[in-house]
């Protein structure tokens, strides 16, 4: 007999709220692994409310001094009740890359490789 390793809601010991997000590090890997066009229909969103995780492209140095940024790695935490998992790092020459600025690089490096397509 083959056992199978599953979230979905089925068992005699399943839980009541039949609560089974798709865990955040699941949905990274599948990012990392395939390319797809337009939006992604995430059929184990748990609680409904949907998140569009968004995968960016940055420069490796730092915008204001040219030192190369800090490895990214995951970071967990709660806001308003609600819990995130996002990517952040530190860069070793001090400089704070902020959510917004971060967001403007993204979309001028978009533009740019558009361009030139």
């Amino acid at each position: 007999m083959n056992k199978h390793l599953s979230i979905v809601g089925f068992g005699k010991n399943r839980d009541s709220a039949d609560f089974y997000p798709t865990p955040p590090q699941t949905t990274e890997a599948l990012f990392k692994r395939e390319k797809f066009d337009g939006l992604v229909w995430e059929c184990a969103c748990g609680d409904g409310w949907t998140y569009y995780p968004k995968t960016i492209e940055i420069a490796d140095n730092c915008p204001i001094c040219g030192e190369i940024r800090g490895k990214p790695y995951g970071y967990n935490f709660s806001e308003d009740g609600e819990s995130f998992f996002v990517n952040r790092w530190d860069n070793p020459c001090g400089h704070i890359d902020y959510y917004k600025n971060v967001l403007i690089e993204a979309d001028k490096l978009e533009t740019l490789a558009s361009s030139i397509k």
